[in-house]
């Protein structure tokens, strides 16, 4: 069998993969336990500068860490976000996500209020019930119509958001353990807010 694929993007041995994860989950419980390796969402939110998120997810970018490679290190800062509220040794974790432009993606769900671009801003729109309305049951979601604006109600969430969550971050561009590592976190952090559901 060959090692790589046709991108060059390596077969990862199955075997070595649970330790991994459990590696990057162990991170970010460590990450929301030490004030300088996580950001309050108010900090980066609608209105203000990305320059505290810039220097934020740089510092974590540059620790050192096992996930990226020293010969594709670039300053898109790839990897996988988490969003909590932190109090004390109190954490729920809320929404897990990867991006490849990770300062970005933090920036559209604070700030952007199109359901493309502010996505878990309007899940929690459209389910504004929180833990009384289950995701899948789209029965109770909000339909949104004219005198219920799309865009009113994410910014609305997304002032409460900046209220109420903190985020951390952990630098990853292997593509393969990415994306099995959104779904892994989500589920070991109990993260309320992920889906399952494909596209």
């Amino acid at each position: 069998m060959k090692p790589h694929n046709y991108k060059n993007e390596a077969f990862h041995s199955m075997a070595s993969l649970d330790a991994d994860l459990h590696g990057i989950v162990t991170q970010i419980e460590k990450n929301f336990k030490n004030k300088d390796l996580y950001l309050a969402v108010s900090e980066f939110t609608r209105g203000e500068s990305k320059k505290k998120l810039k220097e934020f997810v740089e510092k974590i970018y540059n620790l050192p860490q096992n996930h990226i490679s020293e010969k594709k290190k670039s300053k898109d800062y790839p990897g996988l976000y988490v969003f909590a509220e932190v109090d004390g040794d109190d954490i729920k974790t809320a929404y897990v996500g990867i991006s490849r432009m990770v300062i970005q993606r933090l920036k559209q769900h604070s700030s952007y209020s199109h359901k493309n671009s502010g996505t878990w801003a309007y899940l929690m729109a459209k389910f504004p019930d929180g833990e009384k309305v289950p995701v899948t049951d789209k029965k109770k979601a909000v339909q949104f119509d004219k005198s219920n604006p799309l865009n009113e109600a994410i910014i609305k969430v997304q002032t409460s958001m900046a209220k109420k969550y903190v985020v951390t971050y952990y630098p990853m561009d292997d593509n393969f353990l990415l994306h099995l590592a959104e779904p892994y976190v989500a589920c070991a952090l109990g993260a309320y807010w992920n889906s399952f559901e494909t596209h």
